[in-house]
């Protein structure tokens, strides 16, 4: 875990990060379980994974799945960057948030995100 010091220094050091654009981002067709869907990741010059998420199609439209930024780039608003890489490029309307995940819970309401459905795992969001 990092502490607020090294987290200064860490985005003193990555100007660059501070936006997605100015980051490697590769595709890759992979599957979840028996659904194709399409991994985006970015990352650094040196190949640190910065972040990723899926993008899969069903009945109810485009999802995101799987979206994760990697520890050491937390806290430098990415999140709101790579939900609108999902929503606005990649056309995705819907998620699933885990109960136990309040943080991303907090950040999809945030961008506009609406509980459309839960049970005792999961919400279930839509744009």
């Amino acid at each position: 875990m990092i502490d607020t010091e090294e987290r200064i220094i860490l985005r003193g050091k990555m100007g660059i990060i501070e936006e997605i654009r100015n980051l490697n981002m590769s595709t890759t067709q992979v599957m979840l379980g028996k659904t194709p869907s399409i991994q985006y990741t970015w990352h650094t010059k040196n190949g640190d994974i910065v972040a990723k998420f899926k993008i899969w199609d069903w009945w109810d439209g485009k999802n995101i799945s799987d979206l994760e930024i990697s520890e050491k780039y937390r806290g430098l608003g990415l999140s709101y960057q790579l939900l609108d890489y999902a929503t606005k490029r990649c056309g995705a309307i819907n998620l699933a948030v885990e109960k136990s995940n309040t943080i991303a819970k907090y950040v999809y309401d945030k961008y506009g995100f609406k509980v459309t459905a839960e049970d005792d795992a999961y919400h279930y969001m839509s744009k």
